[in-house]
């Protein structure tokens, strides 16, 4: 699947990464046909989020 990955500041990417599974009895994968980069993903691509976010990560996706 495709993904917006973190590089660094002001570097974003569309990545091929591993698709999803189901490691839970509750969980689901969804088919996203359309997205954006969340609001909250901003500080991190601006640089003010410090160093919480890994050069790779995929953005905009739910951390446990």
């Amino acid at each position: 699947m495709k993904a917006i990955t973190f590089h660094g500041v002001r570097d974003v990417r569309t990545q091929d990464v591993v698709d999803p599974k189901v490691v839970d009895p509750t969980a689901v994968v969804l088919r996203i046909t359309m997205s954006a980069v969340c609001g909250s993903d901003l500080h991190q691509y601006h640089g003010r989020g410090g160093a919480l976010v890994q050069t790779g990560a995929i953005m905009g996706r739910l951390r446990p």
